[in-house]
C-alpha cells in the first residue's frame, strides 16, 4: 500500500511540475493575506517560544552562526540542518522551534531559491519525525493558503498530501482533507488542480475513504472546474488527468471542445487529446485525424490516441 502511495504521488508531482511553471509567473494572488507570514504576529497555533527560533539543544555559538547575516548565512543554516539530521530524533523543543522558524518571513539574506529549498528541507525533516509534530498540519495549511510565493504554496500542498496518511490526530487529518476540498471551489487558484490530483491519489491508495457521496462531490467539482471559463489552463490540465484516473467520462464533451480550439494552449489541448484517447470512442477518430494534420505538436499527441481508439 505504501508503494502505491509513493508511486501515485510521484506521478502527481510530474503534473504539478507543469503547474509550477504557471505559478511562478504570479508574484501575488487573491488568496494571500498581507504578503508573507508575519514575524511580529505569529499564528495562534504555534508554540510560544522566545524570539530566538533556533533549536534549544544547540550551543550559543551554533545558534549565533545559524542566525548570522550576509554571505555566511545560507552555509551556516545548511550546517545547522546537517547537525539536526544527525540527531535522527528531534526534541519537542527542536520541532517547535523549526515550526516557528518556518513561520518567519523570507530572510532578506537568502534568494528565493535558497529559501524555497530550506523550507522544503525542514518540512521533510519534520514529516520524518515519529509520533507527529504538533502544529505541523496547521502550519502547512497556513503556508498553502497565505504565502505569496507560489512555489512555496505548491510545496506546502505536496507536503500536506504526503502528511495526511501519517498525521496521528484524526481531526487534523480531516482538516487537511477538508482544505484540499476547499481548493476545488477556486477555479482561479493554481492549487485547485493539484488538490484534485492529490485527493484522487489518496483515495486510490486507501488513505481517505471513497464512497458514492465523495464520488459525486468529486464529479461535480471536476465538471465545474473544466467547464468554468474562469478556470486557469494549468488547473484544467490537472482536472483532465484526474478525470482520466477516475474514468470520469462526463468531461469528454468539454475535452473535445478544448482539443479542437486553436486558441487554447498546446499543453491543455494535448491533455484533452489524452483524455479522449483514454475514454473516447471510435466516433472521436475524425476529430483526432483532423488535429493530427494541424501541427507537429498535436500530431505527436494524436498518433498514440488514434492507435488506441482504432483497436
Amino acid at each position: 500500500m505504501k508503494r502505491i502511495l509513493i508511486f501515485t504521488i510521484f506521478s502527481t508531482f510530474v503534473v504539478t511540475a507543469i503547474i509550477l511553471l504557471f505559478c511562478v509567473l504570479k508574484q501575488k494572488d487573491q488568496y494571500s493575506e498581507n504578503g508573507k507570514m508575519s514575524a511580529t504576529k505569529m499564528p495562534s497555533y504555534l508554540p510560544n517560544l522566545d524570539d530566538n527560533p533556533i533549536p534549544s539543544t544547540l550551543t550559543e555559538k551554533e545558534k549565533t552562526l545559524a542566525l548570522g547575516t550576509g554571505e555566511d548565512h545560507a552555509q551556516a543554516f545548511t550546517q545547522l540542518l546537517d547537525w539536526i539530521k544527525n540527531q535522527q530524533v528531534l526534541t519537542p523543543e527542536d520541532r517547535a522551534a523549526l515550526l516557528t522558524y518556518l513561520a518567519q518571513p523570507h530572510p532578506p539574506t537568502l534568494s528565493s531559491g535558497e529559501w524555497e529549498e530550506r523550507v522544503n528541507e525542514i518540512l521533510n525533516l519534520l514529516r520524518a519525525q515519529q509520533g507527529g509534530v504538533p502544529g505541523l498540519a496547521e502550519l502547512m495549511i497556513h503556508m498553502a493558503e497565505h504565502d505569496t510565493n507560489p512555489v512555496l504554496r505548491m510545496y506546502a500542498l505536496q507536503h500536506i498530501a504526503m502528511w495526511i496518511p501519517a498525521e496521528p490526530t484524526p481531526e487534523k487529518r480531516e482538516a487537511m482533507v477538508k482544505y484540499l476540498h476547499q481548493l476545488l471551489q477556486r477555479p482561479n487558484d493554481p492549487l485547485a488542480g493539484s488538490a484534485l490530483l492529490f485527493l484522487t491519489d489518496l483515495e486510490h491508495s486507501g488513505h481517505i475513504p471513497r464512497s458514492t457521496e465523495t464520488d459525486a462531490q468529486f464529479q461535480a467539482a471536476a465538471l465545474n472546474l473544466i467547464t468554468n471559463p474562469a478556470t486557469r489552463p494549468d488547473v484544467k490540465i490537472s482536472v483532465l488527468h484526474a478525470c482520466v484516473d477516475r474514468k470520469q467520462n462526463d468531461i469528454l464533451p468539454t475535452a473535445r471542445i478544448i482539443a479542437a480550439d486553436e486558441t487554447q494552449m498546446i499543453p491543455l489541448r494535448k491533455a484533452a487529446i489524452h483524455s479522449i484517447a483514454r475514454m473516447g470512442t471510435k466516433e472521436d477518430i475524425p476529430l483526432l485525424e483532423s488535429l493530427a494534420a494541424e501541427n507537429k505538436d498535436l500530431h505527436a499527441a494524436t498518433t498514440p490516441a488514434l492507435e488506441n481508439l482504432k483497436k
